[in-house]
């Protein structure tokens, strides 16, 4: 079995049929589904798409809504944040300029 760690915005890209990248989003986690791939996530996570859907939907609900049930679908692995792992995110966040 493989693990993977997917960026937020593969997650929303998925549900946006309007974003150029929504065709591939979808066909990966469809693949990851087939193969039995667990995808590994910060905690954080949740929030980040969440916000997105929300934002993009225009409804905080629907995009809270619909978070959960991407995750909860995706069998998703949560990974709780504590101090350590927060302040490594943000050094390679911050010197490889991610979003």
């Amino acid at each position: 079995m493989s693990a993977v760690a997917v960026d937020a915005s593969v997650w929303v890209a998925a549900q946006d049929s309007s974003d150029p990248l929504s065709a591939s989003s979808r066909a990966f986690f469809s693949h990851s589904l087939a193969v039995g791939m667990v995808i590994h996530v910060p905690a954080f996570a949740l929030v980040e798409v969440s916000c997105a859907l929300a934002r993009k939907l225009r409804n905080s609900a629907k995009g809270q809504r619909l978070t959960n049930l991407i995750f909860n679908s995706m069998a998703a692995k949560q990974h709780p944040i504590n101090a350590a792992m927060l302040a490594k995110a943000l050094t390679i966040g911050s010197t490889k300029f991610l979003r």
